[in-house]
Protein backbone atom coordinates (compact mmCIF):
# COMPACT_ATOMS: atom_id res chain seq x y z
CA UNK A 1 0.00 0.00 0.00
CA UNK A 2 3.25 2.21 -0.07
CA UNK A 3 3.14 3.09 -3.30
CA UNK A 4 5.45 5.64 -5.04
CA UNK A 5 3.31 7.94 -7.36
CA UNK A 6 5.69 10.41 -9.02
CA UNK A 7 8.64 12.52 -8.67
CA UNK A 8 7.07 14.73 -11.21
CA UNK A 9 7.53 18.61 -10.49
CA UNK A 10 4.98 20.05 -13.11
CA UNK A 11 3.20 21.36 -15.17
CA UNK A 12 0.07 20.18 -13.45
CA UNK A 13 -2.65 18.70 -14.36
CA UNK A 14 -3.08 16.03 -15.40
CA UNK A 15 0.19 13.51 -14.47
CA UNK A 16 -1.46 10.11 -14.75
CA UNK A 17 0.12 6.72 -13.81
CA UNK A 18 -0.71 3.17 -13.17
CA UNK A 19 -0.92 1.41 -9.86
CA UNK A 20 -2.50 -2.31 -9.11
CA UNK A 21 -4.52 -3.14 -5.93
CA UNK A 22 -3.89 -6.38 -4.72
CA UNK A 23 -6.78 -8.23 -3.64
CA UNK A 24 -5.44 -9.71 0.26
CA UNK A 25 -8.41 -8.85 2.37
CA UNK A 26 -9.02 -4.63 1.74
CA UNK A 27 -7.09 -1.94 1.76
CA UNK A 28 -8.06 0.57 4.54
CA UNK A 29 -7.73 4.17 2.85
CA UNK A 30 -4.34 4.35 0.84
CA UNK A 31 -0.65 5.89 1.28
CA UNK A 32 1.24 7.59 -1.77
CA UNK A 33 4.58 9.19 -1.73
CA UNK A 34 4.74 11.99 -4.14
CA UNK A 35 7.84 14.33 -4.34
CA UNK A 36 7.32 17.49 -5.81
CA UNK A 37 9.75 20.85 -6.06
CA UNK A 38 6.36 23.01 -6.88
CA UNK A 39 4.67 24.93 -3.93
CA UNK A 40 0.81 24.73 -3.82
CA UNK A 41 -2.08 22.57 -2.58
CA UNK A 42 -2.56 19.55 -4.53
CA UNK A 43 -5.37 17.28 -5.19
CA UNK A 44 -4.59 13.35 -5.95
CA UNK A 45 -7.52 11.15 -7.17
CA UNK A 46 -7.58 7.48 -8.07
CA UNK A 47 -9.58 6.73 -10.96
CA UNK A 48 -11.42 3.37 -10.96
CA UNK A 49 -10.40 1.78 -14.78
CA UNK A 50 -12.23 -1.63 -14.92
CA UNK A 51 -14.27 -2.90 -12.13
CA UNK A 52 -13.96 -4.61 -8.99
CA UNK A 53 -14.09 -1.82 -6.81
CA UNK A 54 -16.40 -2.01 -3.96
CA UNK A 55 -16.51 -0.22 0.00
CA UNK A 56 -18.60 -0.66 3.05
CA UNK A 57 -20.51 2.19 1.84
CA UNK A 58 -21.32 1.42 -1.54
CA UNK A 59 -19.28 1.69 -4.98
CA UNK A 60 -16.72 4.50 -4.74
CA UNK A 61 -15.10 5.86 -8.05
CA UNK A 62 -12.61 8.26 -6.55
CA UNK A 63 -10.31 8.83 -3.75
CA UNK A 64 -8.86 11.96 -3.59
CA UNK A 65 -6.43 14.54 -1.10
CA UNK A 66 -6.29 17.68 -0.76
CA UNK A 67 -2.43 18.88 1.08
CA UNK A 68 0.17 21.40 1.03
CA UNK A 69 2.59 20.37 -0.57
CA UNK A 70 6.14 18.97 1.01
CA UNK A 71 8.33 17.24 -1.32
CA UNK A 72 8.96 13.36 -0.34
CA UNK A 73 6.13 13.66 2.35
CA UNK A 74 3.49 10.43 3.00
CA UNK A 75 0.03 11.55 3.26
CA UNK A 76 -3.20 9.58 4.32
CA UNK A 77 -5.62 9.60 0.56
CA UNK A 78 -9.54 10.38 1.99
CA UNK A 79 -12.53 9.48 0.18
CA UNK A 80 -14.64 11.50 -1.71
CA UNK A 81 -17.18 11.62 -4.79
CA UNK A 82 -15.90 15.37 -5.33
CA UNK A 83 -13.37 17.00 -6.65
CA UNK A 84 -13.21 20.07 -3.98
CA UNK A 85 -11.77 16.58 -1.17
CA UNK A 86 -13.07 17.08 1.37
CA UNK A 87 -11.36 14.58 4.33
CA UNK A 88 -13.93 11.96 5.42
CA UNK A 89 -13.44 8.41 6.80
CA UNK A 90 -11.64 6.61 5.04
CA UNK A 91 -13.60 2.88 4.35
CA UNK A 92 -12.60 -0.31 3.86
CA UNK A 93 -11.67 -1.12 -0.13
CA UNK A 94 -11.88 -4.90 -1.42
CA UNK A 95 -11.14 -4.91 -5.13
CA UNK A 96 -12.17 -8.95 -6.34
CA UNK A 97 -9.75 -9.20 -8.15
CA UNK A 98 -6.57 -7.35 -9.75
CA UNK A 99 -7.48 -4.16 -10.86
CA UNK A 100 -5.65 -0.84 -12.44
CA UNK A 101 -6.40 2.42 -11.18
CA UNK A 102 -5.41 5.71 -12.79
CA UNK A 103 -3.43 8.90 -10.50
CA UNK A 104 -4.04 12.34 -11.56
CA UNK A 105 -2.18 14.86 -9.55
CA UNK A 106 -3.77 18.71 -9.99
CA UNK A 107 -2.44 21.77 -8.91
CA UNK A 108 -5.31 23.41 -6.63
CA UNK A 109 -4.06 26.86 -5.43
CA UNK A 110 -3.98 29.49 -7.97
CA UNK A 111 -3.21 28.35 -11.05
CA UNK A 112 -2.54 25.14 -12.32
CA UNK A 113 0.94 25.85 -13.70
CA UNK A 114 1.39 30.17 -13.06
CA UNK A 115 5.10 29.96 -14.34
CA UNK A 116 3.97 32.53 -17.57
CA UNK A 117 0.85 33.63 -15.73
CA UNK A 118 1.56 37.43 -15.45
CA UNK A 119 -1.66 38.63 -13.08
CA UNK A 120 -3.44 36.62 -10.75
CA UNK A 121 -7.19 38.23 -10.03
CA UNK A 122 -7.95 36.22 -6.64
CA UNK A 123 -11.28 37.03 -6.40
CA UNK A 124 -12.16 34.54 -3.93
CA UNK A 125 -12.76 36.41 -1.02
CA UNK A 126 -11.05 33.57 1.15
CA UNK A 127 -7.10 35.22 0.95
CA UNK A 128 -6.69 38.00 2.79
CA UNK A 129 -2.88 38.13 4.28
CA UNK A 130 0.29 38.68 2.50
CA UNK A 131 1.08 35.02 3.60
CA UNK A 132 -1.99 33.16 1.83
CA UNK A 133 -1.46 35.35 -1.15
CA UNK A 134 2.00 34.95 -1.44
CA UNK A 135 1.33 31.45 -2.57
CA UNK A 136 0.41 32.76 -6.13
CA UNK A 137 3.70 34.02 -6.10
CA UNK A 138 5.80 31.24 -4.77
CA UNK A 139 3.86 28.98 -7.89
CA UNK A 140 5.33 31.86 -10.46
CA UNK A 141 2.52 34.13 -10.51
CA UNK A 142 4.72 37.55 -11.05
CA UNK A 143 1.97 40.08 -9.69
CA UNK A 144 -1.21 39.34 -7.29
CA UNK A 145 -4.49 41.49 -7.66
CA UNK A 146 -7.31 40.71 -4.76
CA UNK A 147 -10.60 41.85 -5.05
CA UNK A 148 -10.43 42.84 -1.09
CA UNK A 149 -8.97 44.72 1.39
CA UNK A 150 -5.82 43.19 3.20
CA UNK A 151 -5.67 42.10 7.28
CA UNK A 152 -2.19 42.85 7.06
CA UNK A 153 0.46 44.71 5.08
CA UNK A 154 0.11 44.19 1.38
CA UNK A 155 2.29 46.05 -1.42
CA UNK A 156 -0.09 48.53 -2.49
CA UNK A 157 -4.21 49.40 -2.13
CA UNK A 158 -5.31 51.12 -5.42
CA UNK A 159 -8.42 52.74 -6.00
CA UNK A 160 -9.43 54.25 -9.74
CA UNK A 161 -9.28 57.93 -9.53
CA UNK A 162 -7.44 58.42 -5.86
CA UNK A 163 -4.08 57.02 -5.71
CA UNK A 164 -3.66 54.42 -9.51
CA UNK A 165 -0.77 57.40 -10.21
CA UNK A 166 1.06 55.66 -7.25
CA UNK A 167 1.64 52.12 -8.89
CA UNK A 168 5.40 51.28 -9.29
CA UNK A 169 6.14 48.28 -11.15
CA UNK A 170 7.96 46.61 -7.90
CA UNK A 171 4.04 46.43 -6.55
CA UNK A 172 3.42 42.20 -6.30
CA UNK A 173 0.66 41.87 -3.98
CA UNK A 174 -1.98 44.58 -4.52
CA UNK A 175 -5.37 44.94 -3.24
CA UNK A 176 -8.26 46.53 -4.91
CA UNK A 177 -10.29 47.01 -1.88
CA UNK A 178 -14.13 46.79 -2.20
CA UNK A 179 -16.71 48.48 -4.51
CA UNK A 180 -18.30 49.83 -0.94
CA UNK A 181 -14.96 51.19 -0.95
CA UNK A 182 -13.90 52.84 -4.06
CA UNK A 183 -17.68 54.70 -4.06
CA UNK A 184 -17.19 56.14 -0.85
CA UNK A 185 -13.52 57.01 -1.57
CA UNK A 186 -14.87 58.67 -4.88
CA UNK A 187 -17.63 61.04 -3.03
CA UNK A 188 -15.00 62.19 -0.39
CA UNK A 189 -12.73 62.70 -2.44
CA UNK A 190 -15.09 65.39 -4.73
CA UNK A 191 -16.70 66.86 -1.97
CA UNK A 192 -13.39 67.52 0.07
CA UNK A 193 -11.72 68.98 -2.83
CA UNK A 194 -14.83 71.05 -3.53
CA UNK A 195 -16.10 72.36 -0.16
CA UNK A 196 -14.46 70.80 2.81
CA UNK A 197 -15.17 67.95 5.09
CA UNK A 198 -14.96 67.87 8.74
CA UNK A 199 -16.52 64.86 9.50
CA UNK A 200 -18.87 61.69 8.14
CA UNK A 201 -21.20 58.99 8.75
CA UNK A 202 -22.07 56.81 5.92
CA UNK A 203 -24.68 53.69 5.15
CA UNK A 204 -23.94 51.58 2.64
CA UNK A 205 -27.49 49.84 1.45
CA UNK A 206 -26.22 46.60 -0.09
CA UNK A 207 -27.11 43.63 -2.05
CA UNK A 208 -27.11 40.50 -0.42
CA UNK A 209 -23.82 38.94 -0.77
CA UNK A 210 -22.43 35.50 -1.26
CA UNK A 211 -21.31 34.26 2.02
CA UNK A 212 -24.89 35.38 3.91
CA UNK A 213 -27.43 32.27 3.96
CA UNK A 214 -30.67 32.43 1.85
CA UNK A 215 -32.54 30.65 4.88
CA UNK A 216 -31.78 31.03 8.95
CA UNK A 217 -28.73 29.39 9.63
CA UNK A 218 -26.75 28.66 12.88
CA UNK A 219 -24.00 30.59 12.69
CA UNK A 220 -21.87 33.16 15.21
CA UNK A 221 -22.76 35.96 14.06
CA UNK A 222 -26.13 36.39 14.66
CA UNK A 223 -27.05 38.82 12.56
CA UNK A 224 -25.75 37.84 9.21
CA UNK A 225 -26.96 34.00 10.47
CA UNK A 226 -30.14 34.94 9.05
CA UNK A 227 -31.71 34.42 5.35
CA UNK A 228 -30.46 37.44 2.89
CA UNK A 229 -33.97 37.31 1.33
CA UNK A 230 -36.38 37.89 3.85
CA UNK A 231 -34.41 40.63 5.86
CA UNK A 232 -32.91 43.77 5.86
CA UNK A 233 -29.29 42.57 8.00
CA UNK A 234 -27.15 45.62 10.11
CA UNK A 235 -23.44 44.68 8.98
CA UNK A 236 -20.31 46.30 9.23
CA UNK A 237 -18.18 47.85 6.48
CA UNK A 238 -14.36 47.88 6.19
CA UNK A 239 -15.07 51.04 3.91
CA UNK A 240 -14.89 54.17 6.38
CA UNK A 241 -11.49 52.69 7.54
CA UNK A 242 -9.78 52.14 4.20
CA UNK A 243 -10.57 55.25 2.91
CA UNK A 244 -8.80 56.52 5.86
CA UNK A 245 -5.62 54.60 5.06
CA UNK A 246 -5.85 55.99 1.74
CA UNK A 247 -7.02 59.71 2.48
CA UNK A 248 -5.26 60.43 5.61
CA UNK A 249 -6.81 63.90 5.99
CA UNK A 250 -9.63 61.61 7.04
CA UNK A 251 -8.70 59.56 9.90
CA UNK A 252 -10.52 59.41 12.23
CA UNK A 253 -13.57 61.62 11.13
CA UNK A 254 -15.55 58.96 9.30
CA UNK A 255 -17.24 56.11 10.49
CA UNK A 256 -20.28 53.74 9.24
CA UNK A 257 -22.75 50.64 8.69
CA UNK A 258 -23.79 48.21 6.08
CA UNK A 259 -27.27 47.66 5.56
CA UNK A 260 -27.90 44.33 3.71
CA UNK A 261 -30.74 44.17 2.03
CA UNK A 262 -32.98 41.42 -0.13
CA UNK A 263 -31.50 42.15 -3.54
CA UNK A 264 -29.15 40.53 -5.52
CA UNK A 265 -27.53 43.70 -7.01
CA UNK A 266 -27.61 47.11 -7.32
CA UNK A 267 -26.48 48.93 -3.78
CA UNK A 268 -26.00 52.81 -2.95
CA UNK A 269 -23.96 54.50 -0.03
CA UNK A 270 -25.88 57.50 2.04
CA UNK A 271 -23.17 59.37 3.03
CA UNK A 272 -23.68 62.33 5.86
CA UNK A 273 -21.03 65.56 5.84
CA UNK A 274 -20.34 68.20 8.23
CA UNK A 275 -19.11 70.68 5.95
CA UNK A 276 -16.07 73.00 6.48
CA UNK A 277 -18.20 75.47 4.43
CA UNK A 278 -22.03 74.48 3.53
CA UNK A 279 -22.57 74.75 -0.25
CA UNK A 280 -25.90 75.04 -1.64
CA UNK A 281 -27.33 71.71 -3.42
CA UNK A 282 -27.28 72.92 -7.16
CA UNK A 283 -23.38 73.58 -5.57
CA UNK A 284 -22.93 69.99 -5.00
CA UNK A 285 -24.75 68.26 -7.93
CA UNK A 286 -22.57 70.52 -10.00
CA UNK A 287 -19.65 69.37 -8.33
CA UNK A 288 -20.19 65.68 -9.18
CA UNK A 289 -21.20 67.02 -12.77
CA UNK A 290 -18.30 68.02 -13.50
CA UNK A 291 -16.64 65.47 -12.04
CA UNK A 292 -18.23 62.92 -14.02
CA UNK A 293 -17.29 65.07 -17.37
CA UNK A 294 -13.64 65.49 -16.43
CA UNK A 295 -10.85 64.10 -14.27
CA UNK A 296 -13.31 61.15 -12.99
CA UNK A 297 -14.84 60.66 -16.71
CA UNK A 298 -15.66 57.07 -16.74
CA UNK A 299 -15.61 56.73 -12.90
CA UNK A 300 -18.38 58.89 -12.18
CA UNK A 301 -21.64 59.17 -13.87
CA UNK A 302 -24.47 61.35 -13.30
CA UNK A 303 -28.06 61.55 -13.31
CA UNK A 304 -31.11 64.01 -12.60
CA UNK A 305 -33.13 60.78 -13.69
CA UNK A 306 -35.69 59.61 -10.58
CA UNK A 307 -33.42 56.38 -10.38
CA UNK A 308 -33.92 53.11 -8.67
CA UNK A 309 -31.46 50.36 -7.82
CA UNK A 310 -32.11 48.35 -10.91
CA UNK A 311 -31.24 51.34 -12.50
CA UNK A 312 -27.64 50.86 -11.60
CA UNK A 313 -27.25 46.87 -12.62
CA UNK A 314 -24.77 46.92 -15.99
CA UNK A 315 -23.11 50.05 -15.53
CA UNK A 316 -19.25 50.10 -16.12
CA UNK A 317 -18.52 53.17 -13.89
CA UNK A 318 -17.71 53.09 -10.10
CA UNK A 319 -20.61 55.03 -9.32
CA UNK A 320 -23.99 56.77 -10.32
CA UNK A 321 -24.86 59.81 -8.67
CA UNK A 322 -27.75 60.38 -7.78
CA UNK A 323 -28.57 64.74 -8.01
CA UNK A 324 -32.62 64.06 -7.11
CA UNK A 325 -31.15 62.78 -3.61
CA UNK A 326 -28.75 65.61 -2.42
CA UNK A 327 -30.13 67.25 0.65
CA UNK A 328 -29.04 69.72 3.61
CA UNK A 329 -30.67 70.11 7.12
CA UNK A 330 -30.33 72.98 8.85
CA UNK A 331 -27.53 74.64 6.85
CA UNK A 332 -25.18 71.81 9.06
CA UNK A 333 -25.56 68.49 7.35
CA UNK A 334 -25.46 67.64 3.90
CA UNK A 335 -26.75 64.00 2.67
CA UNK A 336 -25.49 62.84 -0.65
CA UNK A 337 -26.62 59.50 -2.51
CA UNK A 338 -24.80 57.47 -5.01
CA UNK A 339 -25.78 54.14 -6.48
CA UNK A 340 -23.40 51.52 -8.33
CA UNK A 341 -23.52 47.87 -9.49
CA UNK A 342 -21.67 46.13 -6.41
CA UNK A 343 -19.95 43.56 -9.19
CA UNK A 344 -19.65 45.21 -12.84
CA UNK A 345 -17.96 48.41 -12.23
CA UNK A 346 -15.64 47.14 -9.63
CA UNK A 347 -14.99 44.36 -12.04
CA UNK A 348 -13.87 47.03 -14.61
CA UNK A 349 -11.36 48.74 -12.07
CA UNK A 350 -10.00 45.71 -11.83
CA UNK A 351 -8.90 44.71 -15.47
CA UNK A 352 -8.12 48.61 -15.51
CA UNK A 353 -5.59 48.29 -12.97
CA UNK A 354 -4.19 44.84 -14.39
CA UNK A 355 -3.60 46.82 -17.74
CA UNK A 356 -2.22 49.55 -15.71
CA UNK A 357 0.54 47.62 -14.66
CA UNK A 358 1.52 45.71 -17.71
CA UNK A 359 1.84 49.61 -19.50
CA UNK A 360 3.67 50.49 -16.41
CA UNK A 361 6.46 47.47 -16.85
CA UNK A 362 6.70 48.14 -20.62
CA UNK A 363 7.55 51.85 -20.58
Amino acid sequence: TNTPISNYAGPFPPLPTNTTFLPQGGITGFNGLIGATTNGVWQLRIVHNNGGLSTVNGTLNNWCLNFQDLSNATYQWSPNQNISCVACDSPTVSPSTNTTYTVIATNLFGCSDTSTVDVVIDSTGAYRTREELQKHMDSGAKRVLVSKPPINDIDRIVIQGINQNEIQADDKIISTTSSTTQVLALMMKILDDNFGIERAMMTTVHAYTSDQPLADAVRSDLRRSRSAVENIIPNETWAPDYVAQLMPQFEGKISGIAMNVPVANGSCIDLTTEMTKMPTIEDVNQSFQKSSTSDLAGLVRYTEDPIVSSDAIGGGETMLFDSKATMIASEKLLKTVAWFDNGWGFASRILELAESYTQLERA
